[in-house]
């Protein structure tokens, strides 16, 4: 897949009179194709983090090497740290270990786990 340049409104081509208009100068970019792109995204909802969060550190850390992105979210200010969490994990790896990893995360308690797999050949 090659993306374009965004102008607002639609995508340009990385060739011909748009990309000149779009004001870009020199040669468009090149990319490598890759056969086929994995990204399987776990949604780790974490409920009542100071008991929880334990162990799903530590299957995280486990899997660490299988982790490409990593972000957790929760709702924090000056007065309050809430106590749940959402955790989003791009995770990759042969398919085995893909599945182990989200097959500890779901045996976890106070864990919701949602999963979103996306390929692209």
């Amino acid at each position: 897949m090659v993306a374009g340049v965004y102008d607002g409104s639609r995508r340009l081509s990385h060739s011909g009179p748009e990309w000149r208009s779009a004001g870009l100068s020199g040669e468009p970019p090149t990319f490598a194709k890759e056969e086929t792109v994995l990204h399987h995204i776990f949604g780790i909802h974490v409920i009542d983090r100071p008991e929880n969060v334990p162990p799903v550190q530590a299957t995280l850390t486990k899997y660490g090497c299988n982790i490409r992105t990593r972000l957790g979210i929760h709702d924090a200010s000056d007065t309050i740290c809430s106590p749940s969490g959402l955790i989003l994990v791009d995770a990759f790896g042969d398919d085995a270990t893909v599945e182990a990893f989200y097959g500890e995360l779901a045996q976890l308690p106070g864990v919701d786990l949602k999963r979103m797999d996306f390929t692209q050949e």
